[in-house]
């Protein structure tokens, strides 16, 4: 079809890497917020807040963006946030409510507590620097999630974005034997290794972050 596979994969890395950017960062900042809350409130705060990571855990964001996506027609940054919404209020925020749950029942933070220290300081000083590697972790895996669900959106044709590596995929798809040397390969695998390559650098990311990470307490 005359176009330029090498520009297209620079353009569209634009959109993947504002998704997998965006949808990480939202993960990370809610399901920690989720998660340090739930456990340093406790009652019926973590009774309600668990209730509902519950529920979202049961409704991955891929089958619901999905679904909403045979109603509504995404960009790359609504898409971001609603991906990041869903993440965040899934499994991270009950992950990150357990390792929290552990540092509140530790002496210095009963010491703070008796120094005068507030819940936003013992919330600030105490219990975020300690779940933080672990939502560092949880926003690379979004990352790479949120790419994957875009790409597949995008395939189907369900979304606003211009150009990314999933619609790549899909308008490949639709040319692949047009063209008049035959299969089109040469433009069909950029964009699956770029997608491929993306997710794999941020698995990476994420368990060279778990490896390295280490209690900063002593236990």
């Amino acid at each position: 079809m005359g176009r330029d596979v090498l520009s297209q994969l620079l353009y569209g890395a634009r959109t993947s890497f504002l998704v997998g950017t965006v949808a990480g960062i939202i993960t990370a900042i809610l399901a920690t917020a989720i998660g340090v809350i739930a456990a340093y409130r406790g009652g019926w705060a973590d009774m309600v807040l668990m209730a509902l990571c519950d529920v979202f855990v049961l409704m991955p964001p891929p089958v619901i963006l999905l679904i909403l996506g045979l109603l509504l027609e995404f960009n790359g940054l609504s898409f971001a946030v609603i991906y990041g919404l869903l993440a965040g209020l899934g499994s991270p925020a009950i992950v990150l409510r357990a390792h929290a749950l552990s540092v509140r029942v530790r002496p210095f933070v009963d010491a703070a507590r008796v120094a005068g220290g507030g819940s936003l300081h013992i919330i600030w000083r105490h219990l975020i620097p300690f779940v933080m590697p672990f939502s560092l972790l949880f926003m690379t895996f979004a990352a790479s999630g949120a790419v994957l669900s875009e790409a597949i959106l995008s395939f189907f044709g369900r979304t606003q974005i211009r150009l990314s590596w999933g619609t790549m995929i899909w308008f490949t798809q639709i040319t692949f034997r047009w063209s008049p040397a035959g299969e089109a390969w040469l433009a069909l695998l950029p964009p699956v290794i770029a997608i491929t390559l993306f997710c794999s650098a941020f698995y990476m990311i994420g368990r060279a972050i778990e490896e390295a990470s280490g209690e900063p307490y002593p236990a």
